[in-house]
């Protein structure tokens, strides 16, 4: 009995077959234009090949064939199996022709024609290799891979081994994939070849286990008889005819690669290296790990390792993968942990990028986002940092701008930066006192004073230096403010006299700190007085230290009084305008003037207990800091006498 494959229909004639029992399935090679898979589905033979199989029998006498279909299924079945043209992938086909000129591969007149669609594929692959460009011309590396005598996709690999310094390894990788695999492993052997074959085991990558295969054997044919190298082979679980014809393959790759001046390197190449010169020709084959052990490669297709893999028990985040086979499920038979940034350097033409969340950084002075990189839709690399102003120019430029000069978070040593600094903290701190953020100079007014001075490929602190020492302007003096510029026709008025920084009580200039912080104990001016003359100081000295402040408080006084007497005062405010003039420090402190104008004024005779219940807000109450010689705070209230009392020691001394 002889169970054979359909490869035995047109080749094999064994004498004394006179029965053939035909299923009429067989495994038949296709690719999938879909999938851009090499599939073995199991498919009904056509008729010529189920003539074939009939013709095993009765070749030197009469025989018999039993076929287990129908006579209708038979004759429903095409009459030829579908030419290899139109069930491979084209795209050596198309490489060849378009070395030799022979046209456009859609006019060439075959003689079974290819579907377009076939056609189309092969050119998006050969593109995908860099063998063709955008106008679909060849390239340098295209014109070489058109004269190596391989699959396109191991040619690239060998163009790229050439300027990685791993032809060596890559010759030998790309020969091992072009033959059937000379490692002999069944279902009755699988543990004990396994057990001789894991010498040659690379921990990472399949494709380094050929070439230490490979290496291994040369150094035993050189040094062993036919006979003994034939044993070693045998013992090995290796196929001595198939590992001769990788030999020979490997050879006939040598000279071509040697006649397009590739050589080898001396030294071993590196893993990065032998990697990176596989991916350019699988970029189609980068897969990452989903869940358990199934992958998932970048046309969203998903498969297991085959067992006999060196990582099919290990659980590689990516991986570099030899042609799928689809059979029953489908699988990887070779594969080789990888970083997702070499599939990125290897396919530059091909990647996808996402930017998003641009920001300021003031730790790198430049503006940066984040970039997501995918091919074919499988995410490479998420959230990596990459500089925004070659990407985005112009959004960069405005980012920096607003959160570096603006918000006044660049660190650089131009001068213009620290006098600009100083200008706009002195507004600041008249803002401050008159209780009005941003009144004189806001974010938008520096903005839009560096955006009409600044070129537009400014947008970082790096670029701004490289401008100004272009100009000439080390120091950036076209970029200082003036403050009549900033101001136009806002003044800041009498704010300097009306809120003055320091007061002159008994013959000390004491300083007055001004804090705009609604709801803070400290909101409002604080007079600092030295512990020591703390017991000269008068409620009076307190109240007109800043005069800014007296109109407020002065309405707010009135307007805490009953109604009865309020409405002797309608419009407050204009009232308190008509005395404000009259009044000074010399009517003692702020209550005791007051009720002298109203005195004068409405003939009226109030006295201080009327303004008992005034709930004065607290950015308008009198504060005092007492200090110690040192500077240091020693105490905080509103109220002189009570300071003076708890510190009545202290102020003696």
């Amino acid at each position: 009995m002889v169970l054979a494959t359909n490869v035995a229909e047109t080749s094999l004639t064994v004498p004394g077959i006179n029965y053939v029992i035909d299923t009429g399935l067989a495994r038949i090679s296709r690719y999938s234009l879909h999938s851009k898979v090499q599939r073995l589905p199991v498919e009904p033979v056509s008729q010529a090949s189920a003539n074939q199989r009939k013709g095993r029998c009765g070749r030197l006498a009469g025989g018999v064939c039993i076929r287990l279909y129908s006579e209708e299924d038979f004759n429903a079945r095409p009459f030829y199996t579908d030419p290899e043209i139109r069930r491979t992938n084209l795209a050596a086909v198309i490489l060849r022709m378009k070395f030799l000129g022979l046209g456009e591969p859609e006019a060439f007149p075959f003689l079974e024609p290819p579907e377009g669609k076939a056609i189309n594929e092969g050119m998006k692959l050969l593109s995908e290799l860099n063998a063709l460009t955008p106008d679909k011309e060849l390239t340098e590396a295209g014109r070489t891979m058109a004269q190596l005598p391989v699959d396109p996709r191991h040619a690239r690999m060998l163009v790229m081994a050439a300027g990685e310094s791993c032809l060596r390894e890559l010759l030998i990788i790309c020969s091992g994939l072009s033959i059937q695999d000379p490692r002999e492993i069944n279902a009755g052997n699988r543990s004990q070849a396994q057990e001789q074959l894991a010498e040659f085991d690379h921990p990472d990558s399949d494709f380094l286990t050929l070439a230490n295969l490979f290496t291994a054997y040369e150094e035993r044919r050189q040094a062993l008889s036919q006979s003994q190298l034939r044993k070693y082979c045998k013992s090995h679980f290796l196929s001595f005819m198939r590992m001769r014809e990788w030999r020979e393959v490997h050879r006939q790759l040598l000279l071509a690669c040697q006649q397009q001046g590739m050589r080898q390197s001396r030294g071993a190449a590196s893993y990065e290296a032998v990697q990176r010169s596989i991916i350019s020709g699988s970029l189609n084959q980068i897969a990452c790990l989903q869940e358990g052990r199934l992958y998932q490669n970048s046309r969203n297709r998903k498969f297991t390792l085959f067992p006999g893999s060196v990582l099919a028990r290990k659980q590689c985040k990516w991986i570099v993968t030899g042609e799928l086979i689809e059979t029953g499920q489908t699988f990887a038979t070779l594969a080789a942990k990888i970083q997702p940034q070499w599939v990125e350097g290897m396919a530059l033409h091909l990647v996808k990028r996402e930017y998003y969340q641009p920001h300021w950084s003031s730790k790198r002075q430049e503006v940066l986002a984040y970039e997501k990189v995918q091919l074919y839709g499988l995410t490479l690399i998420e959230n990596a940092t990459v500089s925004y102003g070659a990407i985005a120019p112009e959004q960069a430029r405005e980012l920096f701008i607003r959160e570096a000069l603006a918000g006044d978070t660049i660190e650089t040593r131009v001068g213009f930066i620290g006098r600009n600094r100083a200008l706009l903290g002195e507004l600041a701190r008249e803002e401050e006192k008159i209780r009005r953020p941003d009144f004189y100079v806001s974010e938008r007014e520096v903005f839009r004073f560096y955006d009409e001075r600044l070129p537009a490929e400014v947008n970082s602190t790096r670029s701004l230096e490289q401008w100004l020492r272009r100009q000439g302007d080390r120091k950036g003096d076209c970029l200082v403010m003036q403050r009549q510029t900033l101001l136009g026709d806002k003044q800041t008025g009498d704010g300097a006299g009306a809120y003055p920084d320091q007061a002159a009580v008994r013959q000390n200039r004491l300083a007055i700190d001004y804090v705009f912080d609604p709801g803070s104990h400290k909101d409002g001016a604080t007079l600092e007085v030295p512990v020591a003359i703390l017991n000269q100081l008068t409620q009076a000295d307190v109240d007109w230290a800043v005069p800014g402040l007296l109109r407020e408080k002065c309405i707010a006084l009135l307007k805490s009084l009953p109604k009865s007497m309020r409405k002797n005062f309608i419009p407050v405010s204009g009232f308190v305008d008509s005395i404000l003039p009259q009044m000074s420090n010399a009517d003692g402190d702020l209550i005791d003037a007051l009720l002298a104008q109203i005195s004068n004024h409405k003939r009226l005779r109030l006295s201080r207990a009327d303004f008992a219940q005034a709930d004065l807000p607290r950015h308008l109450q009198s504060k005092i800091k007492i200090i110690d010689e040192t500077g240091a705070e020693q105490g905080f209230g509103h109220d002189v006498a009570e300071l003076q009392q708890r510190f009545a020691r202290q102020s003696r001394v």
